[in-house]
């Protein structure tokens, strides 16, 4: 009967040392969490007030966009003509 209780006993303070360890490893993610989402808040913020109003329009016929605050972001087919025309679609110019 003593070893039984020795053997608890033994068991028991692993498991309170284990549930130490994982309390304070517990307490360390939440506060990598809270700054993360600290710093999430932070650049969402800065993303709102900073928006240029992200106009998208399409420069037919050019191959480079104004010095507007615009930027070519794609080149390539993106549509077409009817079925029976040859030729695809122009550049298109999105403000950033």
């Amino acid at each position: 009967m003593a070893a039984a209780i020795q053997t608890l006993t033994e068991r028991l303070e692993a498991i309170t040392t284990e549930m130490a360890q994982l309390t304070a490893q517990n307490q360390q993610l939440v506060k990598t969490m809270a700054a993360q989402n600290s710093q999430l808040v932070s650049e969402v913020q800065i993303l709102k007030t900073a928006s240029n109003g992200g106009s998208v329009y399409t420069r037919w016929g050019r191959t480079t966009c104004t010095q507007n605050g615009s930027e070519l972001i794609y080149t390539g087919y993106i549509g077409g003509n009817w079925l029976n025309k040859n030729g695809a679609a122009d550049y298109i110019c999105l403000s950033v």
